[in-house]
């Protein structure tokens, strides 16, 4: 049970939206390079978590698999930054919900629990940080519209 819980977790962190984007290469327009950055530092993050994750697969007995990309990702081809970045915090909103799912049903396993507690600090600290940059996009972009009228 604790090997398929892993499996899914290392399926949804490896093929995170993030990580999607990245690797279909979203458009960014001018000016929205930190958001860009922004978004390629989760998906690095999300490749160290599934080493973390697989490790631990592996540790236990089982053999990872991260699977693929959910093929409805690929309506998102081609599509702004800031559109994807707001489809990506929900995407990382039901991954911390999974994990946080997992630490309460995680029972009396204090390793399981910190590699559990460790993704949702990451998961947290990343949503934040999407979250804080998307902001500054909205206000750049406001910014933009005053100065042109």
């Amino acid at each position: 049970m604790v090997i398929t819980l892993l499996q899914m977790l290392l399926n949804r962190i490896a093929r995170s939206l993030a990580c999607y984007v990245v690797n279909v290469r979203a458009w960014v327009p001018y000016r929205r390079e930190n958001l860009w950055q922004v978004i390629e530092e989760i998906a690095t993050r999300h490749r160290e978590l599934s080493m973390r994750l697989s490790e631990e697969i592996v540790r236990r007995g089982g053999t990872p698999n991260p699977g693929s990309f959910p093929l409805e990702n690929t309506r998102y081809n081609d599509l702004a930054i800031e559109y994807m970045a707001s489809k990506i915090v929900s995407d990382l909103e039901k991954t911390l919900d999974a994990v946080k799912q997992a630490l309460c049903n995680c029972g009396d396993d204090p390793q399981l629990k910190e590699l559990l507690q460790q993704l949702a600090d990451e998961l947290t600290a990343e949503l934040k940080s999407l979250e804080e940059s998307s902001r500054a996009t909205e206000s750049e972009n406001h910014a933009d519209k005053s100065a042109a009228a």
